[in-house]
């Protein structure tokens, strides 16, 4: 009897258990190790897109409306002049009711595609205006960001948002054809490029100093002139 209750009362050894434990530990920190990397490039994945969606929408919209920017008024007779189209800051007839306005733009569309003569083509043509303005809000961990907004007046007039992960305001400058500096507001020359700087960084996530776009450079050609 005491020889079969000896059996049933075989456990580990203390050295047994230290030996046990210390290998445990020692998997548990590797498997911990392999998960806070796995969250860590889960994290900068995502922001990485969040950062790339915004800075390939704020282009695509920068190109479309540079390249439509400028205003033909048609004369009684000769040939139509150019009006500029483009003021930086704040602009009549197409102002948010918040926030703080980077650059308007002005054009119009050809009432008559088909006409052959200049007058007609342009006479009675809609006009249209889209103004580039920023606004603060927080991220999804409370941390204050910019949010770049276009608001688009005349025909399909909308409010939408570009991008929401920006770092301060937006810089825009005016270049003659031959790239010089020019006057945004100037009529003499008109700008024949547009350029907008950006820094998208989203800072939501523990990562972001690892991430984002500094001083992207977003650069469009007038087309109407």
């Amino acid at each position: 009897m005491l020889n079969r209750r000896a059996a049933r009362e075989d456990g580990f050894t203390l050295v047994e258990l230290i030996i046990t434990i210390a290998i445990m530990g020692v998997v548990m920190s590797a498997l911990v190790g392999i998960v806070f990397q796995y969250l860590r490039n889960s994290n900068e994945t995502s922001t990485r897109l969040t950062e790339s969606t915004d800075q390939q929408f704020v282009s695509a919209y920068w190109q479309r409306d540079v390249s439509s920017l400028g205003v033909h008024d048609v004369p009684s007779a000769g040939a139509i002049p150019n009006s500029q189209g483009i003021w930086l800051g704040s602009a009549p007839g197409c102002s948010p009711a918040s926030g703080t306005p980077i650059v308007m733009f002005k054009w119009n569309d050809y009432k008559n595609v088909s006409a052959t003569d200049a007058n007609v083509a342009w006479s009675g043509a809609s006009q249209n205006m889209a103004t580039y303005y920023t606004k603060s809000a927080a991220n999804s961990n409370g941390t204050s960001q910019t949010q770049l907004w276009r608001m688009r007046c005349g025909d399909n007039s909308s409010d939408i948002v570009l991008a929401r992960y920006l770092v301060g305001d937006p810089v825009v400058g005016c270049f003659t054809a031959t790239n010089t500096p020019t006057d945004c507001a100037g009529a003499t020359p008109f700008p024949a490029t547009v350029e907008m700087t950006i820094t998208v960084q989203d800072r939501s996530q523990s990562v972001h100093d690892s991430t984002g776009y500094s001083n992207l450079l977003l650069t469009a050609e007038r087309r109407q002139g």
